[in-house]
């Protein structure tokens, strides 16, 4: 705790010296835009950043000659951690992306009028910890007037994150990893999204269903490991209760599966924008419940090049029995965060994140506080020094027994084009 109160009158210090700002769904939130395309390619957000979004994410610094290429970014994520027993776990320096993108415009779409263009989107990451890993890669289609309400937007096709939930970078958060939505699990198939109104945005996924069971966006075997499935299928919806400071979601998700029942996962989340107030607030606030059926599962939410088995991560493996227990029950995960912008190149994080691997039992869960600061010195830089406190509720499992446990140190160095 005495970590946590020092990195606290961190914050108290810097509150009194800048200026304001924020992160990812809070951006949407405090401009009062449902689809996420306003700075992403993608209508649900995530990836690559067209224009808008690499001007929107200068915060007020000079903006860079290179950061106005439109058809080319480039993401560098610099991971300094440091467990609490160091001497026992994985700890040093790590360089956890690198990742190159490529958007070009492609043909007009006929009928469309004032420069539509289909486009392709394809990322890369070259870095240590996901290196050779080919991320999206889809081709999109505008089905309507920039700027219009309609109730057929866009149409995608190929490879992209799958849209549940309130999406985030971090591929070990709590949530992401129960219903295996981290921002590095990708699925083939297409997209049809929709904003019949200014106000409303709809996601409607019919995929492959190759995430199952470790895959990340190619063909899936038949075998104990990495089960056949037949399709995958989600929707994710998104309001904007105007003139109200929030935005409301629901977001459905489910894997067909030959072998076993089919995994699904619901979430359903809030977003609060103090800055949509008559008295502005310079601070958001994002709740999230999941439910998940399936999951639990190590054979269908199992190890990828970038992230672990949820069983592995939160049990150890003297706890096969329990994880056996477990592995068809229905589990219940809780976030709720708090961005505080302290000026406009400094932001607070405080996040508290739950897991209940059986929601019958919720005094066996999971537990994780966040606290944090984030200083965005340059248009395209930013590094975040943060503390993890992680606790578990579970018999038997004792702290820093399994990575879920572990309290953690970071320093995150962040550059992108």
């Amino acid at each position: 705790m005495k970590h946590l109160f020092f990195l606290f009158l961190l914050f108290v210090v810097f509150y009194f010296s800048q200026n304001i700002l924020l992160a990812r769904p809070e951006y949407a939130a405090k401009v009062g835009t449902v689809n996420c395309s306003a700075c992403h390619y993608s209508p649900f957000g995530g990836g690559p950043r067209q224009m808008n979004g690499k001007y929107f994410g200068a915060r007020q610094n000079p903006f860079g000659k290179n950061s106005m290429l439109e058809n080319f970014s480039f993401d560098l994520k610099i991971n300094i951690l440091y467990p609490r027993d160091a001497e026992k776990n994985a700890n040093g320096v790590a360089i956890m992306n690198a990742i190159g993108a490529v958007h070009p415009h492609l043909n007009d779409v006929p009928g469309l009028e004032g420069g539509m263009n289909s486009q392709l989107v394809a990322d890369y990451n070259f870095g240590v910890l996901g290196a050779g890993t080919l991320r999206n890669a889809y081709v999109l289609f505008p089905l309507k007037e920039e700027n219009e309400s309609s109730f057929f937007s866009s149409f995608m096709f190929g490879k992209f994150n799958i849209p549940f939930g309130l999406m985030t970078d971090e591929h070990r958060h709590y949530l992401r990893m129960q219903s295996k939505t981290t921002y590095n699990e990708f699925d083939t198939g297409v997209a049809l999204s929709g904003d019949p109104s200014r106000r409303f945005h709809y996601d409607l996924i019919l995929t492959s269903a190759n995430t199952l069971g470790g895959g990340s966006g190619g063909f899936t075997s038949a075998d104990a490991t990495n089960p056949e499935s037949r399709y995958g299928y989600g929707l994710n919806l998104r309001h904007d209760i105007q003139p109200m400071p929030w935005q409301i979601g629901a977001s459905w998700f489910a894997q067909k599966s030959l072998v076993f029942d089919t995994p699904t996962s619901y979430s359903i989340y809030a977003i609060y924008s103090g800055y949509r107030r008559n008295t502005p607030r310079p601070f958001s606030l994002l709740f999230e419940v999941v439910r998940s059926k399936g999951w639990n599962n190590s054979s269908g939410n199992g190890t990828t090049p970038n992230n672990p088995a949820l069983a592995t991560f939160f049990l150890p493996s003297s706890l096969s029995t329990y994880a056996d227990a477990v592995k068809e029950a229905t589990s219940l995960g809780i976030s709720s965060e708090l961005q505080w912008d302290v000026t406009s190149k400094y932001m607070a994080l405080y996040r508290y994140e739950q897991l209940q691997l059986d929601q019958k039992f919720p005094g066996e869960r999971f537990e994780r506080h966040s606290i944090g600061l984030k200083n965005y010195f340059m248009a395209n830089a930013s590094i975040q020094f943060r503390v993890d406190q992680a606790r578990s509720r579970v018999q038997g499992i004792e702290v820093g027994q399994a990575p879920a446990t572990r309290d953690y140190y970071y320093a995150i160095f962040n550059y992108w084009l």
